[in-house]
């Protein structure tokens, strides 16, 4: 037996976030929804059941049976999932009792042949997952960017720093300064070459590179 088409309410039934999916717990095929329920203070053959207002994905028994039930003589149609033929309860065809009246054309579907899902179908929520992988995608995006850009502001501060200093009195020595931040491991190599050998030892900590001096 190959899958029968499965039929869906319309759009808008899911849009609610508050309303649960009940479907069969042979097939998981969509049978009602949350805010379908009418009553749940029914029971059936197996236990528990609740009186809903529609149900889809169903076949009904052919051969309406009378029944007598606790609030009276009803006629009555077996129904059952329409992909995997579990039994599922019963419609409401007729009631013999005029107070019972309002149970015509009404579903009892048992709690033991049914599961409750979580509607994640609703629009609202499609809407949100897709703003937010937009947001991860576009932060991933700007982060990769702004490490480039940042990259590229040092290098254009430190040039405007290195030109800003060139037509004044004391330009050698600001750039020297700059360079021997930037490249303080050369300024020690340096200072080591420049400096005679006995002296080597008397170095300056190379951890204070800022306070390292070279005479031309």
């Amino acid at each position: 037996m190959g899958l029968k088409c499965t039929n869906y309410f319309e759009n808008s039934k899911y849009d609610s976030p508050n309303i649960q999916i009940i479907t069969c717990k042979g097939c998981s095929s969509h049978l009602c929804l949350s805010d379908l329920i009418l009553s749940d203070n029914f029971n059936g053959a197996s236990g528990p059941a609740y009186l809903v207002d529609n149900l889809i994905n169903i076949e009904f028994n052919l051969n309406s049976e009378e029944t007598q039930m606790k609030t009276g003589l009803y006629k009555i149609n077996k129904i059952k999932c329409h992909q995997c033929k579990n039994p599922l309860g019963w419609f409401y065809k007729k009631s013999y009792s005029y107070a019972e009246t309002y149970k015509e054309g009404k579903f009892v579907i048992e709690k033991n042949f049914i599961n409750f899902i979580e509607n994640l179908t609703t629009t609202q929520l499609l809407i949100e997952r897709a703003l937010q992988n937009k947001y991860r995608r576009r932060y991933s995006s700007s982060s990769s960017s702004n490490s480039t850009i940042s990259d590229l502001e040092i290098d254009k501060e430190d040039h405007h720093c290195s030109s800003s200093v060139l037509g004044s009195p004391f330009a050698t020595k600001e750039k020297f300064k700059l360079a021997s931040r930037r490249k303080s491991s050369n300024s020690n190599l340096l200072n080591r070459l420049r400096l005679p050998y006995n002296d080597q030892e008397k170095l300056p900590d190379q951890d204070n590179n800022d306070d390292v001096f070279v005479d031309a």
